[in-house]
């Protein structure tokens, strides 16, 4: 979660980017409310493995 004065500013893909940099699996679980941030994942090209 990122706090309401750094929204909208890029923060959350930089984190993401940071947390996955030199990672050398091929997948990674990130455990979201997918409702809120489906737009943004989506963007990054996430998809939701729920059923």
């Amino acid at each position: 979660m990122v706090r309401e004065p750094w929204r909208g500013k890029g923060e959350a893909a930089r984190i993401h980017e940071r947390l996955l940099r030199g990672r050398s699996e091929q997948r990674a679980t990130l455990l979201v409310d997918w409702c809120s941030a489906a737009s943004t994942m989506a963007g990054w090209g996430a998809r939701s493995s729920a059923r």
